[in-house]
């Protein structure tokens, strides 16, 4: 027995947030019938329903017990997202026909940034990583395009709004190298 959004997680059907919101939204159904209840025990008898595909527990099941972890170097010009409606460039294309099992990412970088990302279809070790009571920073290196001032070093460490209207998380802030205009974001 295993949870049905631990389940549909781990086979890849999604995050963990996003598998729970389709369960609690009545978008799931196990045997024909629609399941609200994320901690809903699925045997290997079962057969779900998501998406309007039918999965059948017992042929997925051997996906449930092997975890998978790789890192790979996100370039500038790639979404950190596994599709995109607009037809930009994801990592998806990063990964095509190298990553057999169907993973997800852990974390995000900006289109316009370059780094280190992790793919896995660990959900717990995903949800133990970004859980913000966890306490795990991230490490930035960022190149400013001007000299940065105090009062701009201030706002960072204090949280700045940025697109969309949402107020980062304060940042410590350490000078690399002699340069001014090079940072380390902590």
């Amino acid at each position: 027995m295993i949870k049905l959004q631990t389940f549909l997680q781990k086979i890849g059907e999604g995050s963990r947030r996003e598998i729970g919101n389709l369960i609690i939204s009545g978008k799931v159904k196990v045997n024909g019938e629609i399941i609200r209840e994320p901690w809903f025990k699925v045997v290997e008898e079962d057969i779900i329903e998501i998406y309007g595909k039918k999965i059948h527990v017992k042929d997925k099941i051997k996906e449930t017990e092997n975890y998978v972890y790789y890192l790979i170097h996100k370039p500038i010009g790639y979404l950190s997202a596994l599709k995109d409606d607009r037809g930009r460039k994801t990592i998806t294309d990063l990964i095509k026909g190298k990553i057999k099992e169907k993973v997800f990412h852990v974390g995000r970088l900006d289109y316009n940034t370059s780094g280190l990302m992790l793919l896995t279809n660990d959900g717990e070790l995903a949800n133990l990583l970004l859980h913000p009571k966890r306490k795990i920073y991230k490490t930035y290196k960022v190149l400013i395009n001007r000299h940065i001032k105090e009062n701009d070093l201030k706002q960072l460490e204090e949280g700045i709004i940025i697109e969309g209207g949402y107020k980062t998380q304060p940042a410590s802030i350490e000078k690399v190298q002699k340069k001014e205009n090079i940072l380390k974001l902590l």
